[in-house]
């Protein structure tokens, strides 16, 4: 999987330089945000060469002067046909109580949940075969089972996270898999458990194969995040597409 060709939006104000992170090191792609004009600036020249195992993130660094920017987006070639839908928040995590049922959308933010399923559900308007849902649970204090499952068309797909009491970590279903429909509708469900306080999470993930065979040049596709935000005299670190994720192919 290769990154490349990444743009930012900056509407003016103070200057900074977003760059790419790889296994907790600075990445080959970055781009400067000059003080004072609004402006699109882009990295047209570098790439980052992904491996199966590797975490990869974004860095966002001010110029000790507040900044703000409008989306920031990235393409990727994959060499094996997999786009990678990420739903995550920007700083620092979600944190959800117990007893709820909650719905997110299959790609986009974490930041909101919806109690209406169909207000998170999107067509995915191709045969995908879903795979690796993956998420990072940063602090869990409920005391029995919380459950994430991939939705499709109201009901569940077999693919799912199961979340131990008090557990924390990267929990992955390398087990089961789902072939889409074109006319599914995707969405992500979080049913936390009974007893306890809360759980937090930075990122929901997974996999989406849209050509299972194998080629030296995959298909193209873009991760987009068009949250505005503001960089406040600080680094941040944000979710690719929405917090840090791990490459499986």
């Amino acid at each position: 999987m290769m990154f490349t060709r990444t743009y930012c939006k900056h509407p003016g104000g103070g200057g900074g330089t977003p760059n790419s992170r790889k296994n907790v090191a600075n990445g080959n792609i970055t781009a400067n945000l000059n003080v004072g004009s609004a402006q699109l600036v882009q990295d047209t020249t570098h790439s980052d060469n992904l491996a199966v195992g590797d975490d990869f993130d974004w860095q966002f660094s001010d110029t000790s002067t507040n900044y703000s920017y409008d989306f920031y987006s990235c393409d990727f070639t994959s060499t094996n046909g997999d786009c990678i839908f990420a739903c995550a928040t920007d700083d620092p995590v979600t944190s959800i109580n117990t007893s709820v049922t909650a719905y997110y959308g299959l790609a986009g933010s974490l930041d909101t949940s919806q109690s209406t399923e169909t207000n998170a559900q999107v067509t995915v308007n191709n045969a995908f075969k879903f795979s690796q849902l993956t998420c990072n649970v940063t602090s869990n204090s409920i005391t029995n089972t919380t459950t994430i499952n991939l939705r499709a068309t109201g009901g569940n797909t077999g693919i799912a996270l199961s979340i131990g009491a008090n557990t924390t970590g990267i929990f992955t279903d390398n087990t089961h898999t789902y072939t889409a429909a074109a006319t599914d509708a995707m969405n992500y469900q979080i049913v936390t458990g009974s007893t306890g306080t809360s759980i937090s999470l930075s990122f929901i993930e997974v996999y989406g194969n849209a050509t299972p065979a194998a080629a030296a040049t995959g298909p193209k596709y873009q991760h987009f995040d068009n949250t505005s935000r503001r960089i406040l005299g600080r680094q941040n670190y944000n979710p690719f597409g929405g917090g840090q994720m791990v490459v499986f192919g």
